[in-house]
C-alpha cells in the first residue's frame, strides 16, 4: 500500500491537519504556557488555521480545484459552516478539558511535571480528535444543508459537556 492511498479519505487526510496543529499547539505551550492572552490568541490562531487546512487539504469536493475550494471557504463565513465549526471547536474544548482535568489530578498523585502535562494533554487530544471531532465536522459542521435532528444532537451534547465541565471545574476549585 503506497501513503497515497492510505490517504485517501477526508478523515484521513484531516488526521494530518489535526497531527500538525496539536504539534505546534503543544511547543506553543511548552515554550508560553503561563501568558494566558498569548495562548487565547495562539489558540484562535491555531483553530483558523485548522479550519483552512481542513477545508484545503481534506475536504473533498465534486470539483477538486484551488478556485472551488476558496470559493466553499469564502461562502462558509456566509452560510454558517464557519459558526458550525465554533461550534464543534467550543464541544471539543469542553469535553478534552475536562478528561485533561480528571487524568491530571490522577496523575499528579503519581508526580508533577509540566512536560508530563503536556504530553497528557496532546494524547488526549489527538484521541478525542480521532474517537468524535472528525466525523462531527465533516459529517455535520462542514456540510452545507444542515440535519435537524443532528443540530439538535450536538446542542444537547453542547450542554451535557458544559455542565460536566462546570461540574469539574466547581469541584478542582474547592
Amino acid at each position: 500500500m503506497k501513503i497515497g492511498e492510505y490517504f485517501n479519505t477526508e478523515y484521513r487526510r484531516a488526521s494530518i491537519a489535526t497531527l500538525i496543529i496539536n504539534c505546534v499547539r503543544f511547543v506553543m505551550m511548552y515554550f508560553k504556557i503561563d501568558s494566558i492572552s498569548y495562548m487565547l490568541s495562539g489558540n484562535a490562531f491555531l483553530h483558523l488555521s485548522h479550519y483552512v487546512l481542513d477545508v484545503f487539504i481534506s475536504k473533498e469536493f465534486d470539483d477538486p480545484k484551488f478556485v472551488h475550494k476558496l470559493n466553499w471557504f469564502v461562502k462558509s463565513f456566509q452560510n454558517f459552516i464557519f459558526t458550525k465549526y465554533v461550534i464543534v471547536i467550543f464541544l471539543h474544548t469542553l469535553i478534552s478539558s475536562t478528561v485533561y482535568t480528571y487524568v491530571k489530578s490522577k496523575i499528579h498523585k503519581i508526580k508533577k511535571h509540566k512536560l508530563i502535562d503536556l504530553l497528557t494533554w496532546f494524547i488526549i487530544n489527538i484521541l478525542t480528535n480521532g474517537l468524535y471531532l472528525h466525523f462531527i465536522k465533516f459529517e455535520w459542521a462542514y456540510q452545507e444543508v444542515t440535519d435537524p435532528i443532528f443540530s439538535l444532537i450536538i446542542v444537547s451534547w453542547c450542554s451535557l459537556s458544559f455542565m460536566m465541565f462546570m461540574n469539574n471545574n466547581k469541584n478542582t476549585v474547592t
